[in-house]
């Protein structure tokens, strides 16, 4: 029995100290928790008198009321100077060119041979501005021309020979047969002649053909 009393008194005494333990830890994070709660309400206090102030200046430039406006300068002067003034501004739009020629040669493509200007540079109407390869064309101008010359020759024998023939006739001497021979070959080859000058035609027309000249001045 007296030993059931010790173990009592023990155990009563084990959790007496336990209680006043822990009622001394509870109490101490009850301080903790106070002096956080009051650094920041410290905190929110610094921050809203900072704002406050903030406010206050920015009324006080405002406010033409207040007693500070006075020391602000609303308007103010400056010595009028040279300097240089730029100014930039975007634009779109749609650029159409005057005078847009698209040249190209008259007759068949063919080689550049020559060209005569240079990019960007001002050129008259009529002016020439390349040459293609008139090789073949040349050649073609060379042969209508002997042709020409040949049909003159024989037009310029048969004149002769056709005067030489009338004045035989005149004097009663040679045939009418010989006579109107005579004639007709003349005429032949005076038709073999316009034939051949506008084949000459032609042919210089087609060698011209090589060269380009611009149609606008620009």
């Amino acid at each position: 029995m007296k030993k059931i009393t010790q173990f009592s008194i023990a155990l009563f005494s084990v959790m007496l100290i336990a209680s006043c333990g822990g009622s001394k830890k509870d109490g101490a994070a009850l301080v903790n928790d106070k002096k956080a709660a009051i650094e920041k309400l410290k905190a929110e206090k610094n921050k809203t008198e900072a704002e406050i102030q903030k406010l206050q200046a920015e009324l006080e430039k405002l406010d033409s009321n207040s007693a500070n406006s006075a020391k602000i300068k609303l308007v103010g002067v400056a010595a009028v100077t040279v300097q240089d003034f730029k100014h930039y501004i975007d634009l779109q739009g749609h650029v159409d060119a005057e005078n847009i020629s698209y040249i190209s040669p008259r007759g068949m493509p063919g080689q550049v041979k020559a060209v005569y200007v240079q990019q960007g540079q001002f050129v008259k109407k009529g002016q020439l501005l390349l040459k293609l390869d008139a090789a073949i064309v040349q050649q073609q101008v060379t042969a209508a021309r002997q042709q020409l010359e040949g049909i003159k020759t024989q037009l310029g024998f048969a004149k002769n020979l056709y005067q030489r023939q009338k004045n035989l006739w005149e004097q009663g001497i040679g045939t009418e047969v010989q006579l109107i021979t005579a004639k007709t070959n003349v005429e032949g080859l005076e038709n073999q002649l316009k034939s051949a000058q506008e084949q000459v035609q032609v042919a210089v027309e087609q060698m011209n053909t090589s060269n380009v000249y611009s149609d606008v001045s620009g």
